[in-house]
């Protein structure tokens, strides 16, 4: 039995020092990484905006079209029991595991073979601003990862193997990835046509048969599971008698005509050349990072002309084809600004992130004749990712200190409130209290702090957008103890003595009218 046992162990050894050293790169590399950018989310509790409302829940689901994501949830339940909880150290440690295997996978389906390269664009993936909202998220953070780790193992599936079973599987993938969060569209778009662009670069086949099926292939497998979502998802609305809310025009994807998404191209071509610096919530590139982002995109440019030149003196047609390429991957790295058009912001920007998967890509298949001048591309490159990903590891942390900051001075404002409602004379515990233009606090002493106020990650907004939240009550309950009983404000907003009463925090802006607390912070019937 002993025996047995060691040779059990001795199996699964020689199993672990066969695999490739790369796996072992990344996610070591991806746990610094990530506990470097959001440490502070993963050993704090930040619960501002939805999280204060899904502190106990996953978020929307079959009405937004996430209907995978409704499946994950009864999984999760199945496997834990109980009920679910946005919690900070667990649901970031597998949302960080989630991102290091889809990085493999990429750096596999790329075979991109430096391990300089290997941590440099897993410092940059782990800590872009897109995960540092996601933190900020914390409840469903774990489901969006596995969102991206299934868009990345579909087309790795396609493109590892050519035959129907594989097509099937890595399509089903991407259609589950959809079905968690649409917006990763983007990404396995942008991965395909890498993939295709690695293959014209790096294969030999000069057959062009064989050139277009690897396109069609590629790209039918993404539009596939684009399908599939679509159709899965009608299917499952039809049953539940259910229809998707219009939130972010969700129900209206895959239905406008044509012409409104040809319309969105040259916006997302903009803001592929021209991307927001700080004060947006579509800002992925503040502060110092915008100007190395354009070093980055000249530097891209011209590794993309010699390698197109390149490869234009050994195949024409293979030329052609890769220029084409080329020039549709800005489309695909913004395709969340042809799909949505406006309302866009934080965490429908990870498509953004895969220009840097490009320039890695660019920096492993350049060879020049003078070795110095490849060695100097390796250099320059990877020198380059590796400050921006620790900028963005910084860029992180300062998001996390707003967070802190945003959320104590919620938590001192709400509890002078609670404190004053309940000194308000003649107040009783059982009374009920109506809040009278609630969204429109306003107090001139609440004022942003000066360093927070030039840049934005979504969730993490300013204190007067907070305090004026759709979720105040939640917050005020989660973090001041305070859930009152509440009466809807047209009950009184037309008495005399509401009217003429001061807004919040005047004096006198809080009475007790009819055995009700009646709370006034704007002008009635404004909001």
């Amino acid at each position: 039995m002993e025996n047995q046992k060691n040779d059990l162990e001795g199996i699964i050894w020689e199993k672990v020092k066969s695999l490739d050293k790369r796996i072992w790169v990344v996610l070591f590399s991806t746990v610094i990484w990530g506990t470097f950018a959001h440490g502070i989310a993963l050993f704090n509790k930040y619960s501002i905006h939805d999280d204060s409302n899904a502190l106990f829940g996953i978020g929307s689901t079959y009405t937004s079209g996430r209907w995978m994501l409704a499946i994950l949830g009864k999984l999760y339940k199945i496997f834990f029991g109980g009920s679910y909880y946005s919690l900070p150290l667990f649901n970031g440690f597998i949302s960080i595991l989630c991102i290091a295997f889809s990085i493999y996978l990429i750096i596999n389906l790329l075979d991109i073979k430096s391990m300089g390269l290997c941590i440099a664009i897993t410092g940059i993936l782990v800590s872009f601003p897109v995960i540092t909202g996601l933190f900020g998220y914390m409840f469903t953070a774990p489901y969006y990862m596995i969102a991206l780790l299934l868009a990345v193992g579909g087309v790795w599936i396609v493109s590892k193997k050519t035959n129907v079973l594989c097509f099937l599987v890595g399509v089903l993938l991407m259609s589950c990835s959809i079905g968690i969060y649409q917006a990763f569209i983007p990404v396995m778009m942008s991965l395909a046509l890498l993939c295709f662009i690695f293959k014209l670069t790096t294969e030999t086949s000069d057959k062009l048969k064989d050139l277009i099926i690897a396109g069609v292939y590629l790209s039918g497998a993404v539009i596939s599971g684009v399908l599939l979502y679509f159709l899965i998802n009608k299917f499952i609305l039809a049953y539940k008698g259910i229809s998707l809310t219009n939130y972010k025009n969700i129900n209206t994807m895959g239905k406008e005509p044509i012409s409104v998404y040809l319309s969105r191209i040259p916006c997302a071509v903009y803001r592929f050349f021209v991307p927001k610096n700080i004060g947006s919530y579509t800002s992925m590139f503040p502060f110092r990072i915008r100007h190395f982002y354009i070093i980055i995109l000249l530097f891209i440019a011209i590794l993309s002309l010699y390698i197109i030149i390149k490869v234009f003196r050994k195949n024409i047609f293979r030329g052609v084809l890769l220029t084409l390429s080329v020039l549709m991957l800005p489309l695909t790295f913004n395709f969340i600004f042809i799909m949505c058009g406006e309302g866009i912001y934080t965490l429908m920007l990870y498509g953004q992130a895969m220009l840097f998967v490009y320039l890695v890509l660019l920096i492993n298949i350049f060879e020049f004749p003078k070795l110095n001048i490849t060695r100097a591309v390796y250099g320059f490159g990877t020198t380059l990712l590796l400050f921006l990903s620790f900028s963005y590891c910084r860029y992180a942390n300062m998001n996390y200190l707003k967070a802190e900051y945003e959320q104590q001075r919620m938590i001192s404002y709400f509890t002078v409130l609670v404190t004053q409602i309940k000194s308000v004379e003649g107040y009783q515990d059982e009374m009920p209290v109506c809040y009278i233009n609630s969204r429109n606090k306003e107090d001139l002493t609440l004022k942003e702090l000066s360093g927070f106020e030039s840049f934005y990650v979504k969730p993490y907004m300013n204190i007067k957008k907070d305090i004026n939240d759709y979720v105040w009550t939640k917050f005020m309950n989660n973090w001041c103890a305070f859930s009152p009983e509440t009466v809807d404000e047209e009950d009184f907003v037309d008495l005399p003595e509401v009217i003429d009463m001061p807004y919040y925090p005047d004096d006198g802006s809080i009475k007790i009218i009819n055995d009700t607390v009646v709370v006034k912070f704007g002008p009635v019937g404004e909001e």
